[in-house]
């Protein structure tokens, strides 16, 4: 398999500043000698707003392309849940990923912008997905489509109650099954079927789509909060906040909201990467607004 690690995120431009620590903290956590090929899906950034994220991610052997991106086509998705939660609609952006993407590029590491890489990622890039389309980390607070925030329609989908549900914020991709199966466009079929029922944007369509269908990544790779309550790093997950290859800041309280939640102890994993990025001296950031 290629030494070359392609990578893609997206953002607008509200996100933009997240976006530049997300990436930085990729390029920083490598091997100096691994090449990086990094394509960012932007909607309707501005050219400073451009300017700027490429000035956050100068290094050698990594090669940045950003896209633009059209949403128009998704005007008509929910960007509000059936539980109150808003979004803008680049949440949707991934869903273009087998069409935006190169055609020879077999397959692809995409991040939320809301991550921090703290390791390498040649050893997730190199992850056999033995047959399925897509590999991803079971979701710690929604393990199963039938949990509460589970798939909804699951039951009229044909799905098992005990399938398996990922959290969709890090995912490695085979690309050529994604187009052949058609994940993307799939994807929006179930979003406009189940419009009014919606809670998790992306990640319900995703595994309605792929229900039964994915490989299961090592909890390392997507370490979210729900690891921030003491009494759930027990037994093999004791120091999982310390061992966290990539940290998962999801949900609400960012490290860059006005007000964080409390017990979010590692925010300073994300102020490190962003102290690297063309965004150094903000503090509480207006330009990085909650999606």
């Amino acid at each position: 398999m290629t030494a070359v690690v392609r990578l893609v995120v997206s953002t607008d431009e509200r996100y933009a500043m997240p976006t530049a620590a997300c990436i930085r903290s990729v390029i920083d956590s490598r091997d100096r000698t691994d090449p990086l090929h990094i394509t960012v899906l932007a909607n309707a950034v501005s050219e400073r707003t451009r300017t700027r994220l490429l000035r956050s991610w100068r290094a050698a052997r990594c090669a940045i392309t950003i896209t633009p991106v059209d949403l128009g086509r998704f005007a008509s998705l929910p960007t509000t849940s059936a539980v109150g939660a808003t979004v803008t609609a680049a949440v949707y952006a991934p869903l273009l990923i087998g069409e935006l993407l190169p055609a020879d590029w077999q397959r692809v590491i995409y991040l939320d912008s809301d991550t921090i890489t703290r390791r390498p990622l040649n050893s997730l890039w190199n992850t056999d997905l033995r047959g399925s389309s897509l590999g991803a980390v079971r979701d710690d607070y929604v393990p199963t489509v039938s949990s509460p925030y589970g798939v909804p329609g699951w039951r009229e989908l044909g799905l098992a109650a005990d399938l398996p549900y990922f959290n969709s914020g890090v995912l490695l991709i085979d690309l050529d099954a994604w187009r052949r199966q058609r994940i993307g466009e799939k994807a929006v079929q179930y979003l406009t079927q189940h419009a009014g029922d919606i809670r998790l944007f992306d990640q319900d369509a995703l595994n309605a789509v792929c229900a039964g269908r994915w490989h299961e990544l090592d909890t390392p790779w997507n370490v979210t909060g729900y690891w921030r309550k003491p009494e759930r790093r027990t037994g093999r997950y004791r120091t999982i906040l310390e061992d966290a290859r990539i940290r998962h800041f999801a949900g609400y309280g960012k490290p860059w909201d006005p007000d964080p939640l409390p017990g979010v102890t590692d925010a300073g994993l994300f102020f490190h990467s962003l102290a690297r990025t063309a965004w150094a001296s903000t503090d509480s950031p207006e330009d990085g607004d909650r999606r």
